[in-house]
């Protein structure tokens, strides 16, 4: 039998009107337009055949992709990510914020960031008593003199939040006659504070910083040992009572 080389056998093919892809030999190529997706549109005006989501007049969806084939993912409200926390502009309520995004764990910091539109904390994020502070950061919310780096007072509360009731002269009341180191002229006597009668003591008993029961200085002018308010003649030190 004669051997039929290959240039005699592409002649034979030629001929006969076939066409042999030099990638594929003996397969026929055939370029009619097919719909692979179903979704109405054949391959050469789809720019996705492979997703029936994807085809001219198709809706622009929030995900990224070109649904509706015109070259561009252009949703109404923008599929890029300004902000690199995952989240397309069309599905983020804040793309300038990194730390807001669905999902996202809701801070202390007043902002919504989970995008469930509240600015919920457990502790709350509204300033309830309107010293700048919000709740989930102030120590009391409903007292606007007790926040965050407040200037500490003599009161006995902790306005700055540090949870101490620190003022520099102390805020404890050592002899417990019912103020405050701080208010009290000497805490270690419970005879001398704030509002209490002058008594002849030799003691400013009513931390107004002056020894002056009823006008007189409270001091020893002859040095008997007796004090002017107590001695009949503080100029002669042979006489004082007892």
């Amino acid at each position: 039998m004669r051997r039929i080389t290959p240039f005699l056998f592409a002649l034979l093919l030629l001929a006969s009107g076939c066409v042999l892809p030099a990638e594929h030999p003996g397969m026929v190529e055939d370029d009619t337009p097919i719909d692979a997706d179903g979704d109405g549109y054949t391959d050469d005006v789809d720019c996705d055949d492979g997703d029936d989501a994807t085809h001219p007049d198709a809706e622009e969806l929030c995900d990224g992709l070109d649904n509706d084939c015109n070259g561009l993912a252009d949703h109404e409200d923008g599929e890029v990510d300004e902000d690199s926390d995952d989240h397309l502009s069309c599905d983020d309520c804040n793309d300038d914020n990194n730390l807001i995004f669905p999902g996202a764990a809701e801070l202390c910091d007043g902002l919504d960031n989970d995008c469930n539109l509240t600015t919920w904390h457990h502790r709350g994020e509204q300033d309830g008593d309107g010293d700048g502070a919000i709740a989930c950061l102030d120590c009391d919310d409903v007292n606007a003199a007790r926040y965050p780096d407040a200037v500490e007072e003599c009161d006995g509360i902790d306005n700055d939040c540090n949870g101490l009731a620190d003022h520099p002269e102390g805020e404890t009341d050592g002899d417990a006659d019912g103020y405050i180191s701080c208010d009290d002229c000497d805490d270690t006597n419970d005879n001398a504070f704030p509002g209490n009668t002058e008594q002849c003591d030799g003691v400013d008993n009513d931390c107004n910083g002056l020894l002056d029961f009823e006008g007189f200085e409270e001091v020893d002018g002859d040095g008997d040992d007796s004090l002017d308010c107590l001695d009949c003649d503080d100029a002669d030190p042979a006489r004082f009572p007892g």
